[in-house]
């Protein structure tokens, strides 16, 4: 057996498990409706898996494949910002629809039998049941974002400007992803590629934003309702896609980076089973047969092996990742494998930006989002603001100082609203929440 030092160690792992993965990624692709996405995007990965086949070097397509994650994450970033937009007008139409489901006697029957006190005292003990302050927190954040909101403007923001004062010891990286957090959450952040890619969803949240929601049709309400549920279907399907493209490309470039290294001989045959799946996969795609049995039985041979090569990769990084030097031959390779290998799939693979957050930059970035925030509030009509209240503060880190409070909130967000088909609506979906019901 050769004598590996560790970064080649690490570097032959990572070659290997890039291929392991994407076999498995090919698999479930093959039964996937790539039609959602464009034939440029599959056409690649493809040509890539033929190379593969081939045993041709993958890395005459790294430059193709980085641009296509590049376009991949502008897309994703474009479908996320819909899915946070859809997801604000569901809130508004979720809450009013027993104002056009039941009649005025049936919601007050069933709010009848919601004595208040007592629920919110329910409510109560279920956030606090559990001892982990981690899961109590989460509880009240769920909690909160189901509540009627009726906080005036000046309060809402207050408590933004408070949350974003918890970064001032942080660095910018951090503070820059928070801030991204609550532009989403708020339907402010507006993506590069918005106006180009699935315009129609585009389309269908300008009409959501125009509606007249105290004063519209029980017609209407159902048209704008299954509008909502077939483009959340829609988006899902085709965020399906491209998570799995995205994977597929990760870890090309990463067999690409670390195409140099040999795999080890412990290894081979299970890198010859993945050799053999991807032809008979390549046979699928090209429409040759169709017949995916006999890749389904050959990863048999091949099970537990992306558990172990995982965790001798964990090990092999905390030893070489941190240490390893920018003129090592192998510094690019275990750097962007590392990356591309963890868990995030589209995380960035230039560094963090890790400087300290100045007193100027956290006043410039708050001032910036509290301006658009207000104009967002100008903009919209009550239900919208609302609702966005509600999404954001149940992002924000809890600001209550004790259960008590806690407790007056929820009281208090259901005392003072006087819609009977929102409180109804409220109750069944914090029932749901709380205990299933």
């Amino acid at each position: 057996m050769k004598n590996y030092n560790k970064e080649s160690e690490l570097s032959s792992n990572y070659k290997m498990s890039s291929l392991l993965e994407m076999v498995i990624e090919y698999y479930m692709l093959s039964e996937a409706d790539t039609g959602l996405v464009s034939e440029e995007e599959t056409g690649l990965v493809t040509d890539a898996f033929k190379a593969i086949e081939s045993k041709k070097s993958v890395s005459s397509f790294l430059d193709k494949l980085e641009n296509c994650r590049e376009e991949i994450t502008e897309k994703m970033q474009v479908l996320t910002a819909y899915v946070d937009r859809l997801l604000v007008f569901e809130y508004v139409i979720n809450r009013i629809e027993y104002r056009y489901t039941m009649t005025e006697e049936e919601i007050n029957e069933k709010l009848s039998k919601y004595k208040r006190d007592e629920y919110v005292n329910n409510i109560t003990n279920y956030i606090f049941s559990d001892k982990d302050n981690v899961v109590v927190n989460d509880k009240i954040r769920e909690i909160v974002s189901e509540l009627p909101v009726r906080m005036a403007r000046s309060k809402f923001l207050e408590h933004i400007k408070n949350s974003i004062m918890l970064y001032s010891d942080s660095d910018r990286y951090s503070l820059d992803g928070y801030i991204y957090m609550l532009r989403t959450v708020t339907m402010l952040y507006k993506p590069k590629g918005i106006d180009k890619y699935f315009t129609e969803f585009g389309e269908l949240v300008d009409e959501l934003s125009g509606v007249d929601y105290n004063n519209i049709t029980s017609d209407y309400y159902a048209i704008l309702k299954d509008k909502i549920v077939v483009a959340t279907s829609k988006i899902k399907d085709i965020t399906d896609i491209y998570m799995s493209l995205q994977k597929l490309i990760n870890m090309f470039i990463v067999y690409g980076k670390n195409e140099q290294s040999e795999i080890y001989v412990k290894y081979e045959k299970y890198a010859d089973i993945c050799y053999k799946c991807i032809a008979m996969l390549n046979d699928v795609f090209e429409g040759k047969t169709d017949n995916i049995a006999e890749v389904e039985a050959m990863f048999t041979g091949i099970e537990g092996i992306p558990e172990e090569l995982y965790e001798k990769r964990v090990n092999l990084e905390a030893i070489v990742c941190d240490y390893i030097k920018e003129d090592n031959g192998l510094y690019d390779a275990v750097k962007t494998s590392e990356k591309l290998m963890g868990s995030s799939l589209f995380a960035e693979l230039e560094e963090a930006d890790t400087e300290p957050v100045t007193e100027e930059y956290l006043k410039a970035v708050t001032d910036e989002l509290i301006a658009d925030l207000k104009q967002l509030i100008s903009d919209y009509s009550r239900p919208v603001v609302r609702a966005v209240y509600a999404m954001a503060l149940g992002k924000l880190p809890v600001f209550f100082g004790d259960s008590g409070e806690v407790t007056q909130y929820i009281s208090d967000s259901l005392a003072q609203c006087n819609d009977a088909s929102t409180l109804l609506a409220t109750y069944n979906l914090i029932d749901e929440l709380c205990w299933g019901d």
